[in-house]
């Protein structure tokens, strides 16, 4: 409890409506970095690339290969309709990064 809080008398007192203003705006300040935190947490969980399994690497590659690329940084994407990325893909004609969805189909081919 706050030192003001204890020079309060009760509700008449312009002291004790003081603490408890200043009490209720601590709490509310409180409670919305709480919400915005939980909010940038959610946002950050959503966009995030993760690893693909051995699995996934072998048909991201197959796919690509029918490019006439290979190699490049395989990952998980979760922004769009794009389920993989890979980055830095080497092919004949240069570099290139592509995004394939779920079953494995090219969505795009840009170079890097």
């Amino acid at each position: 409890m706050s030192r003001l809080g204890l020079l309060a008398s009760g509700p008449g007192d312009p002291t004790f409506l003081l603490y408890l203003t200043k009490e209720s705006n601590e709490l509310s300040m409180m409670r919305s970095l709480v919400i915005a935190a939980l909010a940038l947490a959610l946002t950050v969980t959503a966009a995030f690339a993760g690893p693909v399994t051995h699995n996934q690497a072998k048909s991201i590659q197959q796919a690509i290969n029918g490019q006439d690329c290979y190699g490049g940084e395989m990952e998980t994407e979760s922004n769009g309709k794009a389920a993989f990325e890979v980055d830095d893909a080497v092919c004949r004609d240069g570099v290139y990064d592509f995004k394939l969805d779920k079953d494995f189909n090219i969505l795009s081919r840009k170079k890097s």
